[in-house]
Parts: C-alpha cells; sequence; structure tokens
C-alpha cells in the first residue's frame, strides 16, 4: 500500500460566509444583550452604564459566531457528504442519495438531501438568507455540489 492514504481526498468544504457567521453571533448576542438589560434593570443599574451592558453581549456573541465559523458546515470527499460537526444521520454516502434540493425554509434557501431510505438531511451550509445570511455565491456553491454527485452516484440504480 505504498502511496495509498488512509482518508478520502477532500473534495470541498462549505461554511458560513464571514457574514453569516457575524448574523448569527449577533443574534446570539442579542438576546444575551436583552437578558443583561433585563437583569441591569432590576438590580437598578445607573442609565450610564446601559449601553456597556447592552454592548459588551453583542460583541461576545459577533466574535463567537465568527470563531465557530470554521467549525459548522459540510466537507464533500469520495465518500459522499459530511455534515461538520458530525452527527448522527450526518453522513450521506454518494450511493444512498436520491436527490439534492434547494429549498425554502422560512427565509432562508438550504440545500437538502434526499437519501434512498426517505430521510431527508438538511445540510448545515451553504445557505442563502436575507441581509447578513446572504451568500453571493449560493447557486455556484449548488452547481459545484450538484456536479460531484452526478460524477460519483451510481447510475446503474437510477436507471
Amino acid at each position: 500500500m505504498h502511496g495509498a492514504t488512509p482518508y478520502p481526498t477532500l473534495l470541498v468544504g462549505f461554511r458560513w460566509t464571514r457574514r453569516q457567521a457575524l448574523a448569527r453571533g449577533l443574534r446570539l448576542g442579542g438576546f444575551g444583550a436583552v437578558v443583561a438589560f433585563g437583569v441591569a434593570l432590576a438590580v437598578g443599574v445607573p442609565p450610564a452604564a446601559w449601553a456597556a451592558i447592552v454592548g459588551a453581549p453583542l460583541v461576545l456573541g459577533a466574535a463567537l459566531g465568527l470563531a465557530r465559523r470554521r467549525h459548522i458546515g459540510a466537507d464533500v470527499d469520495d465518500l459522499g457528504i459530511h455534515q461538520v460537526p458530525a452527527a448522527p444521520r450526518s453522513f450521506a454516502p454518494w450511493h444512498r442519495i436520491e436527490d439534492i434540493r434547494t429549498e425554502r425554509r422560512h427565509r432562508r434557501k438550504v440545500v437538502s438531501i434526499y437519501l434512498d431510505s426517505g430521510v431527508a438531511v438538511r445540510m448545515r451550509a451553504p445557505y442563502d438568507g436575507p441581509l447578513l445570511g446572504h451568500d453571493p455565491l449560493f447557486e455556484q456553491k449548488i452547481f459545484t455540489l450538484l456536479n460531484l454527485w452526478e460524477t460519483h452516484r451510481s447510475w446503474s440504480r437510477h436507471t
């Protein structure tokens, strides 16, 4: 086995864009800011400190969202599609994928993978949404994913 690699070759990885990670972090920080503001009111913190009390969770949330960006998404290799981070039913081997579609979920366009077992798996990335959730390369990423599926799937089962 000289020269053989023990792991399949990563073909492409999909992650949140910086703007999407920032938006998710700001949403988390916004919840924290509301809680912090409520606690500040209940405790009786002077109004001069409210900006810092509300701003700190927003900044922390934005930083957390950007830090998590690299750890959430999907990796595509010769074996199939792997959700990142891994979870139960997070791997879709090429031979079990029946269809890959974009679907609208609330205000977002997401990618759903339909397996031969009838299970639909929604990918964590790529996705496209409004405002900071917009991914200008979403269609290109979908085309890449569909092209890889067409290249790797077993045509003998689908005829």
